[in-house]
C-alpha cells in the first residue's frame, strides 16, 4: 500500500465487492434543519455513518448507501445544524469532511441524500486541545467472532460515552471478506457514530485492501499518531509492517517520541511483547527493541490484544515503570487459565472474561477499568481478587 497523508483527500477507488470509495470534496455553508419527507425513492444507509480521522477542528464522515445520490452532511453544535459538508455523488460509501469546528465541543450531524435526512442526529465531542487535562477513551479488540457478544459489549461502550474508542485489532475475522465488515459495523454501529475510532492493524485484518479503503487514518494509515487533551496516542503496525531496528516505521517512532510535548505517551498494537497465555506466547523477544523506546521515552501505557483474555504487567526488568495490558475480549473467548505461567511472564493479575477498558485521564492519574455485560473479576497469580481500577499515576 502507498503512503497517503489524507485518505479523503487522495484515497484512490478500490472495486472490491461493488464498493466504490471516493476523493472527497467539501464545501462548508450555512443551512436549515433537513426537511422531513422520506429520502429519494431505492437510497438507505447500508453502513454507518462513522466518524474517521476526528482533530480538534476537522471531522470526517463516512457512510454507505444501496443506490446513487447527491450525499452531505449537515452538522452544528446543536440539532439546528448550520453548516454543510458535501460528498461528490457515487455508488456506495461516501465520505464528507466537516470544517472550522473547535477542540473538545460536542457536534450533532445528520447524513442527507438529495438533501432528504438519512439518519437520525448523531454527535459526537472533537478531539480535546493540550488544556484540557481530563479526558476518557475505550480500549479494545479481538471483536471478531461470537457477534451477540460483540454486540452487547458495543451497547455497554454506548453507555459509557467515551470520548473515543481504540481498537488493538482483529476486529473482523477475515479482512478480506465484505460480509464480516458489514457484521463488525452493524454491531458497533451506534458506537462509531458517536465517537472517533482509531484502530490498530491485526493479523485477521489480513493486510485487505478493505481495511484502507473503507477507513480513513491519519498518516499513512497504518502507523499514526494523534493527540487528545494530555495524551499523544500512537498507532503501530506489529502485524504487516517491518518495526525492526532501521525500518521506516523504527525511525518514524522514534522521532514520534522525541517530538511530542503532550505529558502522557500511550501506544497501541495488536501482538503484545508481554502475555501469559494461554494460547499465543509472548512477542517479547520481537518486539524488545520497541520496548526499549517505550521505556526510553517514558511512555506510560501500552495498550494490545490477541490473547483473548484481560490481563496487565507488573513492574520488572523488561517493563521498567510501562504498564502493559492485554484486552483481546471484545467477542471471543479461548479456554484455559494462566495462573501458573504468570510470574514467568511478569503477568500480575488476568481476567478470562469478555470485556472492554474505559480509560479515564484525570490531570495526572490514569484509570484503567474492565467493563462487561457482567461484573469483571480480575485475579493474581494466587486466585487473589485484584480491585480495580488500575491506577497509574504519570510522575511515579
Amino acid at each position: 500500500m502507498g503512503s497517503c497523508p489524507n485518505r479523503v483527500s487522495c484515497r484512490k477507488p478500490i472495486l472490491v465487492a461493488l464498493m466504490v470509495c471516493l476523493v472527497v470534496l467539501s464545501v462548508a455553508g450555512p443551512i436549515g434543519a433537513p426537511p422531513a419527507n422520506a429520502a429519494p425513492q431505492g437510497v438507505r444507509l447500508t453502513l454507518g455513518p462513522y466518524l474517521q480521522n476526528v482533530t480538534t477542528n476537522l471531522a470526517t464522515v463516512c457512510w454507505g448507501t444501496d443506490g446513487a445520490a447527491s450525499g452531505a452532511i449537515v452538522y452544528g453544535t446543536t440539532s439546528e445544524y448550520g453548516a454543510l459538508a458535501r460528498a461528490e455523488p457515487v455508488e456506495k460509501v461516501q465520505c464528507a469532511r466537516l470544517a472550522g469546528l473547535a477542540p473538545y465541543t460536542r457536534y450533532h450531524y445528520k447524513v442527507l441524500a438529495d438533501g432528504v435526512a438519512l439518519s437520525s442526529d448523531a454527535s459526537f465531542k472533537t478531539l480535546a486541545g493540550p488544556e484540557q487535562q481530563e479526558i476518557s477513551f475505550v480500549a479494545w479488540g479481538d471483536n471478531r467472532t461470537n457477534q451477540a457478544i460483540h454486540r452487547r459489549l458495543a451497547g455497554r461502550v454506548k453507555e459509557v460515552a467515551p470520548d473515543l474508542v481504540i481498537n488493538v485489532g482483529d476486529f473482523v475475522e477475515s479482512g478480506r471478506r465484505i460480509g464480516d465488515w458489514n457484521l463488525f459495523f452493524d454491531a458497533e454501529r451506534d458506537i462509531l457514530a458517536n465517537a472517533p475510532f482509531y484502530p490498530a492493524l491485526g493479523n485477521h485484518e489480513e493486510n485487505s485492501p478493505l481495511y484502507f479503503s473503507l477507513l480513513s487514518l491519519p498518516g499513512n494509515e497504518r502507523w499514526y499518531s494523534f493527540d487528545s487533551g494530555p495524551v499523544h496516542f500512537i498507532a503501530l503496525d506489529v502485524a504487516f509492517s517491518d518495526y525492526q531496528p532501521g525500518s521506516e516505521q523504527y525511525a518514524w517512532l522514534e522521532r514520534d517520541l522525541r517530538e511530542t510535548s503532550r505529558p502522557w505517551k500511550i501506544a497501541y498494537f495488536h501482538h503484545p511483547p508481554f502475555t501469559a497465555g494461554p494460547s499465543h506466547e509472548a512477542s517479547f523477544d520481537v518486539l524488545a527493541h520497541v520496548v526499549k523506546q517505550f521505556n526510553n521515552a517514558g511512555v506510560q501505557a501500552v495498550f494490545s490484544g490477541h490473547e483473548h483474555n484481560f490481563q496487565f504487567t507488573g513492574r520488572n526488568g523488561n517493563t521498567g515503570r510501562t504498564l502493559y495490558v492485554v484486552s483481546g475480549g471484545g467477542g471471543q473467548l479461548r479456554a484455559g487459565n494462566i495462573y501458573s505461567t504468570m510470574s514467568k511472564f511478569g503477568i500480575a493479575g488476568w481476567s478470562p472474561q469478555r470485556h472492554f477498558l474505559l480509560v479515564e485521564m484525570e490531570r495526572e492519574t490514569l484509570k484503567v477499568t474492565p467493563l462487561s455485560s457482567e461484573p469483571v473479576v480480575v485475579r493474581d497469580m494466587h486466585g487473589r481478587p485484584i480491585p480495580m481500577p488500575l491506577v497509574v499515576n504519570r510522575l511515579n
